[in-house]
């Protein structure tokens, strides 16, 4: 489980580093997290691009701590932040209860087999502070067809990375019922869409030409889900993006 994610793919496609996602998602932060000096936790941070931009624009008269962790040494060691480094699996129980006050999962989730969600999610939430709040960027599908395609998409592009594991993106309202049913509370939620050329992110994950041949043939397939106008030559992916502010219910 993300062993196989390379910084070089994070450092090469440039929607994992679009400024105005970044913007909202930091915007979410500045409007709902508690108002005090923050420890803010970049969770499943890669090499710690969101977490590093989030700091940057809030300030160091806001944000006192920083941490990221991941899975992956190698995102780790690639990484230039000067945030806390910690390794670990985001399942695995870490940090200590209420050790942050704002926790940023953005495109992390995605990498995960449908049965660790419950896990992680409860795992993330118990580690927020009493009035902390979890911030959650990623491509949860809209409708049932689309995530039909996506998860298609995803889990063959998994094979092709190499992953013994099956990745599962749940749709939006799934991620909801299980934050809810962790003590989370929905807070505020933005949707909107990004399109991303297939061909230029395979390219940025190095694939050989037989691997973005069969890539973009399963994508064909769905077409109609992913970007009704797509052709052979040139196919790009509509991700439906979703921003998610989650609170902590009392107990």
């Amino acid at each position: 489980l993300f062993q196989n994610r390379s910084p070089e793919y994070l450092k090469n496609l440039q929607e994992f580093s679009e400024e105005h996602l970044l913007d909202v998602l930091t915007n979410a932060v500045a409007a709902y997290a508690p108002k005090r000096h923050l420890r803010l936790l970049d969770a499943m941070s890669g090499i710690g691009i969101v977490g590093d931009y989030v700091a940057k624009k809030l300030g160091s008269q806001r944000v006192k701590q920083l941490v990221m962790t991941d899975a992956s040494q190698a995102m780790l060691q690639a990484s230039t932040s000067k945030a806390e480094k910690v390794a670990g699996l985001a399942q695995t129980t870490i940090f200590q209860p209420k050790s942050f006050d704002v926790i940023l999962c953005r495109a992390g989730l995605n990498n995960l087999e449908k049965d660790l969600y419950p896990d992680v999610l409860d795992k993330i939430i118990k580690t927020l502070d009493t009035d902390g709040i979890l911030v959650v960027q990623d491509h949860f599908p809209l409708t049932a067809s689309q995530k039909l395609a996506i998860n298609a998409l995803e889990q063959h592009i998994s094979k092709e990375d190499g992953r013994n594991d099956t990745p599962y993106v749940p749709a939006i309202h799934e991620i909801e019922e299980l934050l809810v049913a962790h003590q989370g509370k929905v807070l505020h939620k933005t949707t909107e869409s990004i399109r991303v050329p297939l061909t230029r992110r395979l390219q940025a994950k190095k694939y050989t030409k037989e691997q973005v041949e069969r890539t973009l043939a399963v994508a064909m397939q769905y077409s109609t889900e992913l970007l009704p106008e797509n052709t052979k030559d040139q196919i790009s992916i509509i991700y439906p993006i979703s921003t998610l502010v989650i609170g902590k219910e009392s107990t």
